[in-house]
């Protein structure tokens, strides 16, 4: 049986909420035609060299093309890095 659909979500997470969005797609989607379809990205005013991609956890590029079942995750840059966070919480229990 020749299959011609996928079946996929496009999640991402931002500080105050996060999105998943089940799609059917076809066949030779790439993770951009993805995003696209989704809209997850028209609910934010993020520079888009400011994300990043992947899926199941694991970075690629926009060309990348999708299989039935993946999960297509949208990353943001942090805004501190974790351990630079954790001095500040340190040295502010400290004072």
């Amino acid at each position: 049986m020749k299959v011609d659909r996928l079946s996929i979500e496009v999640v991402a997470a931002f500080p105050r909420r996060s999105y998943t969005v089940k799609l059917d797609v076809p066949v030779g989607t790439s993770v951009r035609n993805a995003i696209e379809r989704s809209c997850i990205l028209d609910n934010f005013k993020l520079p888009t060299h400011m994300l990043s991609y992947g899926v199941f956890g694991e970075q690629c590029g926009l060309d990348a093309l999708l299989s039935d079942g993946d999960r297509v995750e949208i990353y943001r840059q942090l805004e501190v890095d974790p351990k630079v966070r954790r001095r500040q919480r340190a040295s502010q229990k400290s004072d």
